[in-house]
């Protein structure tokens, strides 16, 4: 399955259509799909890599309190929670009301032409 087949959970937009900023990238990378989206499944993974994180604390299995640096060396966070998700396939999240920031977000996994690993796709609006 793909974002075109599949989506997440439709109530409660957080961030309105033609509003905000859409980023979406992808990457291939030499591993199984299920072992790319248990590694995503665990939010406190995700500063590892991604560089303007601070921290993802975990509060309950499908909510979450996520750190990052804003402009000018201020803290931004917000409580986020996972609205979709299919194993080894997808996870979609959004923030929460009260949140410092609106956004939406999924990541994909879909293995790769020619058995070279996983195509990790991340869509974000916010």
């Amino acid at each position: 399955m793909c974002p075109e087949h599949v989506q997440p959970h439709p109530t409660n937009v957080v961030v309105p259509t033609n509003t905000g900023f859409k980023i979406e990238r992808a990457v291939t990378i030499l591993q199984p799909p299920e072992l790319l989206y248990a590694f995503w499944r665990n939010l406190e993974n995700l500063p590892r890599f991604m560089r303007h994180l601070e921290s993802v604390t975990l509060i309950d299995d499908t909510r979450s309190l996520w750190v990052t640096r804003g402009p000018a060396g201020a803290t931004v966070e917000w409580e986020a929670e996972i609205i979709g998700e299919h194993p080894d396939q997808m996870i979609a999240w959004k923030s929460l009301e009260g949140s410092d920031v609106a956004i939406a977000g999924s990541v994909w996994f879909r293995p790769a032409p020619g058995g070279r690993g996983t195509e990790v796709r991340v869509i974000l609006k916010y």
